[in-house]
C-alpha cells in the first residue's frame, strides 16, 4: 500500500514537472502517459523488492507542447556503485613537450571514466549518455598539473563521495609523474 502511494505521488510529480515545462497553468491536466500495465507491473516490482529502488520516467520520444508525454518507466535496485575514495579509473598518458595534447587526453580520460561508471552500474542520462560532470576549476587545476609534470604521467580518478546507481559521478582527480 505504501509503495502504491509512493508510485502515485511520483507519477503526479512527474506530471506536474511536464506541465511546468509546457507552461500550463492548471494542475488538472494529465500530460504524462504511461500504459496502465506498465504502472501496475512497476508497483508489483516495488512490492517484491528489498531496499530502495531507483525509478525514473523517460519520454519515449520528442514531445510537442500540448501533446501527452508518452513515456516509459525504468527501475533498478539502488545501491552504492563506488564508495567514497574508491579508485574508478587510471590511465598513463604521455604529455607532448609543448603540452598540446593535454586537453584531448583529459577529455579522453573523462570519457573512459564515463564508460567505466556505466559498466559498473551507474545509470547514464538518457539524453547525453553521461553520468556526471566536473567543474571548470578542477579541469584547469588538473591540466595545469599535467603541464607542470610533463612527460609520462598517471591520471587516476577516485569517487569524491559515495556514488549510487542514480549518480552523479563526482570525482577527485590525481596526477602523478611516472618515473
Amino acid at each position: 500500500e505504501e509503495n502504491d502511494k509512493q508510485m502515485d505521488t511520483f507519477l503526479a510529480a512527474a506530471n506536474q514537472a511536464i506541465l511546468i515545462r509546457m507552461e500550463v497553468k492548471t494542475k488538472e491536466v494529465q500530460a504524462l502517459w504511461l500504459p496502465n500495465t506498465m504502472v501496475q507491473e512497476a508497483k508489483k516490482v516495488l512490492a517484491s523488492s528489498q531496499g530502495a529502488m531507483y525509478v525514473r520516467i523517460c519520454a519515449a520520444g520528442n514531445i510537442i507542447s500540448g501533446e501527452m508525454a508518452v513515456s516509459r518507466l525504468e527501475m533498478i535496485p539502488n545501491k552504492i556503485v563506488y564508495e567514497e575514495g574508491q579508485k574508478i579509473f587510471t590511465e598513463n598518458i604521455t604529455i607532448a613537450s609543448d603540452g598540446r595534447n593535454i586537453n584531448s587526453s583529459l577529455l579522453y580520460f573523462l570519457s573512459e571514466i564515463n564508460k567505466a561508471a556505466v559498466a559498473a552500474g551507474v545509470m547514464p542520462d538518457p539524453l547525453t549518455g553521461k553520468v556526471g560532470n566536473i567543474d571548470a576549476a578542477s579541469m584547469i587545476d588538473v591540466s595545469g598539473k599535467m603541464k607542470e609534470l610533463g612527460g609520462n604521467v598517471t591520471l587516476t580518478a577516485y569517487a569524491k563521495q559515495d556514488i549510487n546507481v542514480a549518480g552523479p559521478v563526482l570525482l577527485r582527480l590525481e596526477v602523478r609523474r611516472n618515473e
